[in-house]
């Protein structure tokens, strides 16, 4: 029987005769050799990560993608995120999924970070078939998680005074405001000169 063409996936019972040198043929065996032939193609499931929050460079997200049917050791696939990088996952043992470690490089920068493309792929289950769906699934990196890629530094956007216009004298008291282009962490500190020549530190807090 050619199992490779024709076959379905289902297990394969086999029976054997033998001839003897007149031709003369056995009784055939009772079934006793069965072969389970799987002929569908391995598919990607899920992508998942258990990183969350505001990750900036030099951060390492772990991810898995989790595969339809049991994997050969050693199998890989390389996919690319919304960040425009690149990670490549890689099944070290038989099972059902692959892994590796995306780290977050200097210019990486999305609010969603998703696999967007699956470029090349060696991963192949016990029975020889190759993933040869592309499709990404719908369960991405931020469907179970909330996270966001940011490398870019903050920046200062402007100052303000909390009093009127006017003069004050010695011991006055002038809260100083600077408004920054992203949300900063409470107790961060900056120290601004002021035209004055005194150095006066500014103490940060979530608005």
């Amino acid at each position: 029987m050619d199992l490779a063409r024709g076959a379905v996936a289902r297990i394969h019972v086999f029976t054997a005769t033998a001839n003897d040198a007149s031709g003369n043929t056995s009784v055939a065996s009772a079934p006793s050799y069965g072969v389970t032939v799987h002929t569908a193609a391995p598919r990607i499931t899920t992508f998942s990560t258990e990183a969350s929050g505001a990750l900036g460079a030099d951060k390492a997200i772990d991810m898995t993608a989790t595969v339809s049917k049991e994997l050969r050791a050693g199998t890989a696939m390389r996919v690319t995120l919304s960040s425009g990088a690149t990670v490549v996952l890689v099944s070290p043992a038989r099972g059902t999924t692959v892994s590796g470690t995306y780290t977050v490089g200097e210019g990486d920068n999305t609010a969603r970070p998703l696999v967007t493309r699956i470029d090349d792929s060696s991963i192949v289950d016990l029975a020889g078939n190759l993933l040869a769906d592309k499709t990404l699934p719908a369960v991405n990196l931020d469907s179970q998680t909330i996270i966001r890629i940011d490398t870019r530094s903050p920046q200062i956007v402007s100052f303000a005074a909390g009093v009127p216009e006017g003069t004050y004298g010695a011991g006055s008291l002038i809260p100083v405001t600077a408004t920054i282009s992203e949300s900063v962490q409470a107790g961060s500190t900056i120290e601004v000169s002021l035209s004055t020549g005194t150095p006066r530190a500014l103490a940060f807090s979530r608005q």
